[in-house]
């Protein structure tokens, strides 16, 4: 399933008159470096305002939460090793936003990741 991302909360940003570039990167905890061989896609959600009108705001805050990570593991030792990680963190982006109408309203997108990788791994 291809990301939904709502780009509104940066109009304000974006509104300036100027070409603007889009992307998608991987990145790890903590802004770790990440290999660049991951084909990406999304898609890109804007709500337009009527015909003409520029619309304003401000620039978003942008929070986002510390990895949740539980490295839960059961080890026998020189015998085995079973274990069940868990990781999750959210990302929210928020703006206020000013339409044609003069109607200022909150802009916001947020995003969840959760992960869960489980195993056994037994002496041969």
């Amino acid at each position: 399933r291809e990301q939904e991302i709502d780009i509104t909360p940066w109009l304000g940003v974006l509104c300036n008159g100027k070409d603007h570039t889009f992307g998608l990167e991987v990145v790890g905890a903590d802004d770790a470096v990440v290999n660049r061989y991951w084909l990406l896609s999304g898609k890109i959600f804007l709500w337009l305002d009527k015909k003409d009108a520029i619309t304003s705001g401000y620039p978003p805050k942008v929070i986002v939460s510390k990895p949740n990570y539980n490295p839960h593991e059961v080890a026998v030792q020189n015998k085995s090793l079973r274990y069940d990680q868990t990781i999750s963190r959210t990302l929210q982006i928020k703006s206020k936003v000013k339409h044609a109408g003069g109607k200022t309203f909150e802009s916001a997108w947020s995003q969840r990741f959760a992960m869960r990788n489980t195993g056994y791994v037994l002496e041969a």
